[in-house]
């Protein structure tokens, strides 16, 4: 109970991770994490927010509930004179009492894009996971994100162009990356370098990936240069 925001977050995360079910702890935790991301205004607005587009967890599932009835009525066959006929009917009725149970889903991810693309804070990562979001919704538009992401963020800085090109990789534009991103430039930051052999290794480009993570000219973490050779080494 006193937990600053974002401990309350990162408990309300928490059991959105475990099991999706109709429970009231599942559905305030995520009538929580939406509070926070309405809100721009919230320390864990931004948190909430990602959370919410990379749909790592699911909404609650709203308890079924409504009127069922059922009725069942026998009548008599008629008597073979008039003065012995008589009618007697039987019904029986079932009805189920509609139960109120956790709501879904209340923010929509059309609301999730434009939240994360107006958050005053928002850096260029949250921009394009809003681009993301819009794309998963419209993936006929994809093309047509990816220019504008990068007319956008093209001209940024090193941090900027990591996003950009990881962004890129994440949605099956590596090419793009490459062009983004030539060798000459990628050696110059370890966080390119990493997003440029990422893209090589997108398309296969084993021959290349090779030449490149043995090359001493360029940055790199022994531990990533061994996972990525021992990858490359495996395809011909």
């Amino acid at each position: 109970t006193r937990a600053n925001p974002r401990g309350a977050l990162a408990r309300a995360t928490l059991v959105l991770h475990g099991p999706r079910s109709t429970s009231h702890p599942y559905a305030s935790a995520w009538q929580q994490i939406e509070g926070w991301a309405r809100d721009p205004t919230s320390s864990g607005a931004l948190d909430a927010l990602v959370l919410l587009a990379r749909e790592e967890a699911l909404p609650p599932i709203p308890a079924i509930g409504g009127n069922a009835s059922l009725s069942i009525e026998s009548t008599r066959a008629p008597s073979p004179t008039p003065a012995a006929q008589s009618g007697d009917a039987l019904t029986l009725d079932l009805a189920a009492t509609p139960r109120r149970g956790p709501a879904g889903r209340t923010m929509s991810l059309t609301e999730v894009a434009n939240a994360l693309e107006n958050h005053p804070d928002a850096s260029p990562f949250h921009k394009l996971l809003a681009l993301e979001v819009r794309a998963r919704q419209d993936p006929v538009l994809l093309d047509e994100y990816v220019s504008q992401a990068v007319e956008r963020f093209r001209s940024g800085d090193d941090e900027t162009l990591a996003a950009l090109a990881a962004w890129l990789n994440s949605v099956g534009r590596a090419g793009k990356t490459l062009q983004l991103l030539p060798l000459d430039r990628a050696s110059q930051r370890q966080n390119l370098y990493l997003r440029h052999i990422d893209a090589l290794a997108a398309p296969e480009r084993w021959d290349e990936l090779k030449e490149v993570l043995t090359s001493e000219r360029f940055p790199r973490d022994p531990v990533f240069l061994h996972m990525y050779l021992a990858v490359a080494q495996t395809h011909p």
